[in-house]
């Protein structure tokens, strides 16, 4: 689920050190979209996280994985994140270009003033203590950057996430919505969306 953990240090200056993945063999993906194979592999990886996390939770009820609750949309202003500040602006400015898509600005804007305040109730969940829901770990900040492949020859071996250090506990809908949206393809989630979902169930 992450490269081994070689050493690390709490007190001043804090450090953390992993093993070499490229030693490995692995490399990272670049600025291209995953194909259908390594985007299975990757949501069969985040799928295993999310499962050994519940478990972990409903074993031990008060694990320090249920005092991550400190996630990107929680941790400081979310009015200063480039995509909230001009995210629903620039969706809005797409969909008026298009004009079978025109006619899906007025919804946005009836709803987008509840847009914000939705995310960071999601965020918040993991703390409020009544967990009637699924809870897991997150990894928090799922996008392609954040992940290593490893090949053989032409053939996909292992996907790695990275950069653990925004995990939240919380609903798997923030790493899923992360991981649809910034991960794939628009031909990814046009044509196998569902394919997908059913797939990391």
């Amino acid at each position: 689920l992450g490269p081994k953990l070689i050493a690390y240090s709490t007190v001043a200056p804090a450090y953390v050190i992993f093993e070499d993945l490229a030693l490995k063999g692995y490399s990272t993906i670049g600025y291209r979209h995953p194909d259908l194979e390594e985007i299975k592999i990757t949501l069969f990886k985040l799928a295993k996280l999310h499962a050994v996390s519940y478990k972990l939770c409903k074993e031990e009820e008060d694990n320090i994985i249920t005092t991550l609750n400190k996630g990107l949309m929680n941790s400081g202003d979310p009015n200063n994140l480039p995509a909230i500040k001009n995210g629903i602006t620039f969706l809005k400015e797409v969909l008026r270009k298009h004009d079978d898509l025109k006619r899906f600005v007025p919804h946005i804007e009836s709803v987008e003033h509840l847009l914000l305040a939705k995310t960071i109730d999601l965020f918040n969940e993991g703390s409020r203590g009544k967990r009637d829901g699924i809870f897991v770990l997150n990894h928090g900040d799922f996008h392609l950057k954040n992940i290593m492949i490893q090949k053989n020859g032409d053939k996909l071996t292992d996907v790695m996430p990275l950069d653990y250090q925004i995990s939240i506990f919380g609903s798997p809908a923030i790493d899923l919505h992360f991981a649809f949206t910034v991960m794939f393809s628009p031909e990814l989630r046009r044509d196998h969306h569902d394919e997908l979902l059913y797939f990391y169930i």
